[in-house]
């Protein structure tokens, strides 16, 4: 079972293992790594958990003078001599372990090594009274050198650490020569060491004494997760799926790959992720990078005489133009939402310039009568929205913004992602002839099935449905988005699908809204935790609705939310924390690369 080191207690040079905790007496303390290696006295970290429940921190004092970890170890593998020579003027080494009757079994005759003469040598007991062996010269070509026999022993231990966990005939067993197993039985003298002989193979089989991985049984074992630059830390028991969130802002920053024990990961290039806890401790580490994005805002006509806006920013040398487009009820200003500006500043970080413009709904009211405010769905000549598209991209060329090779994207949420769709067939209908600017390299949905576009069916564009596990949208079916994606795939045009998954709820996380700090973001979700609204994982149980309806219902239990002017974006958040409908920064990294792959101008 893992125990972190006690306070107060030393090893066997006197020197304390962990330090007491400078400002809270009483504190659990731990290792937490060493820094300034480099130094002539490197410093080592420790990390103190307070009785008190308070926040755990980090501190430092120098390390000793001790040798360090590598170099106490390679001390541990040396064979010492012993003084003691053989017949053939061999050094006998010096044994940890003696016994009278050493449990070392002879090797079969059958067994190879290199210098079988010096194998009874090796098991000599050597005893206080015994009269040493005069001194005989040196051989030339001396096996049992330091040099040569700490080779062998460096060789072998790795070479039983790789083996060890590929054994097919036993989880306790690994194969070595038999010349590499006589090192190991050296250094590990307390060890049992059975050899199997085999008629058609060379190898010794050396059998390790029966013990357990500590912890790896013990259902009370629990093993820390540091985070450092965002959140998850904590204890957990192994084999639980851990998730952890990278503190990245969501107005100026864009967040990198993690660092640490990244192998662990499942999207270890996501600002959230998860992992797998194994039986030890872990260390990550969330990497992120500062980007500004600074969108200009213009009104334009397009077709009619209806003023829309339009939200854009095109760098100089720009590689692709990535057009983003509202759901239902929208605007322009969905690129400049909590989770939508993440992925316009990692496309900005990438090369890639953005734009987001209104649906002519959206500024001109229902102009069909359905009462809803989106997208014309129809890939036809007489689509408004699509001319507005035409006529807004003549004048970026005209104006210098954008160059004619220029490689177009669109991505869009919900509605937005249908239209999105829509945009990749327009190549392959007979509209393609009035709307010459509209050729996009690729499409990516957000909560959007697609069939309306008829995309499926039509599209030879490469498209992308990402979708949320529990969306509950009567307008969207993952089972048909899955069913449109097969058949676009089969008709031989590259897709991609994945589906966000629920998090659990955590204190920072309306800190991802602009203007929430952490001590508002943790009192809003103390206040879901004691409504109930949470699960002993830290999962929302009840659906945004509903919460949405108890909050307006009981003002007076949720202060923190009722009195802050964001409300409906914290509704948001816990529309993504369950994966409803509502759009997620969660596949930010995936999504730009699901455009490179169809970009023909080169990442710098």
């Amino acid at each position: 079972m893992h125990k972190p080191p006690r306070s107060g207690t030393v090893d066997s040079g006197g020197n304390p293992r962990t330090p007491s905790c400078p400002t809270h007496a009483g504190s659990k303390v731990i290792r937490n790594g060493t820094y300034g290696k480099g130094l002539a006295v490197p410093r080592r970290s420790y990390k103190g958990f307070p009785a008190a429940g308070s926040k755990p921190h980090k501190f430092t004092r120098p390390a000793t003078s001790r040798p360090r970890p590598r170099e106490r170890r390679a001390l541990r593998l040396q064979v010492r001599p012993s003084g003691l020579y053989d017949e053939d003027g061999n050094p006998i080494p010096l044994h940890r372990h003696h016994p009278d009757n050493p449990r070392k079994r002879p090797l079969p005759a059958s067994s190879t090594c290199r210098h079988p003469e010096s194998l009874p040598l090796a098991r000599t007991v050597i005893r206080d009274n015994q009269t040493p062996i005069p001194p005989a010269p040196k051989l030339t070509a001396d096996p049992w050198s330091k040099a040569t026999f700490m080779s062998e022993t460096k060789t072998t231990r790795r070479t039983a650490r790789r083996t060890a966990a590929t054994s097919a005939c036993d989880p306790r067993s690994f194969t070595v020569s038999a010349f590499a197993g006589l090192a190991v039985a050296l250094l590990m003298g307390g060890c049992s060491a059975e050899s199997r002989d085999t008629s058609t193979s060379t190898s010794t089989l050396w059998e390790m004494p029966s013990t357990t991985t500590s912890g790896s049984t013990d259902p009370a074992a629990r093993y820390e997760v540091d985070v450092d630059g965002g959140f998850g830390s904590g204890s957990y028991p192994p084999g639980t799926t851990v998730h952890v969130w990278s503190a990245v802002s969501t107005t100026n920053g864009v967040a990198q790959r993690w660092s640490g024990d990244v192998g662990l990961l499942a999207e270890p290039d996501e600002w959230r992720t998860t992992f797998v806890m194994p039986a030890r401790d872990v260390l990550l580490v969330a990497n992120s990078n500062t980007q500004e994005l600074a969108l200009d805002t213009e009104t334009f006509n397009g077709l009619t005489t209806v003023a829309k806006t339009v939200r854009y920013h095109f760098p100089p040398q720009m590689r692709g133009v990535v057009l983003f487009s509202h759901g239902t009820g929208g605007s322009g200003a969905f690129i400049e939402s909590t989770e939508a500006f993440p992925l316009a500043l990692a496309l900005m970080a990438d090369g890639y310039g953005v734009m987001s413009i209104d649906a002519e709904e959206a500024a001109a009211g229902d102009l069909n009568g359905d009462g809803k405010q989106r997208w014309v769905g129809r890939a036809s000549a007489a689509n408004v929205d699509l001319g507005n598209l035409q006529v807004l991209f003549d004048s970026f060329e005209q104006r210098g913004l954008i160059s004619t090779e220029i490689p177009k994207f669109a991505l869009g949420m919900s509605a937005g992602g249908n239209f999105s769709h829509l945009l990749g067939t327009i190549a392959a209908t007979p509209a393609a002839a009035s709307f010459q600017q509209l050729r996009f390299a690729a499409v990516v949905s957000y909560c959007a099935d697609a069939t309306a576009s008829r995309s499926s069916s039509l599209s030879t564009t490469p498209s992308a449905w990402y979708m949320c596990a529990a969306d509950a949208n009567p307008e969207v079916s993952n089972a048909e988005a899955r069913a449109n994606k097969a058949e676009l795939r089969q008709r031989g045009v590259t897709t991609d699908y994945a589906e966000h998954s629920p998090s659990p709820l955590y204190d920072e996380r309306f800190t991802r809204i602009d203007g929430i700090d952490a001590a508002t973001s943790a009192a809003m979700a103390a206040e879901l935790r004691a409504a109930g609204f949470t699960d002993d994982a830290g999962f929302i149980t009840s659906v945004s609705d509903e919460i949405t309806s108890a909050v307006s219902a009981d003002p007076a239990s949720f202060p923190t939310i009722m009195a802050n002017p964001r409300v409906n974006q914290v509704r948001l958040q816990i529309k993504v924390m369950r994966a409803e409908h509502a759009m997620f920064a969660d596949l930010t990294r995936r999504t730009i690369d699901f455009l490179d792959r169809f970009n023909p101008m080169p990442s710098t």
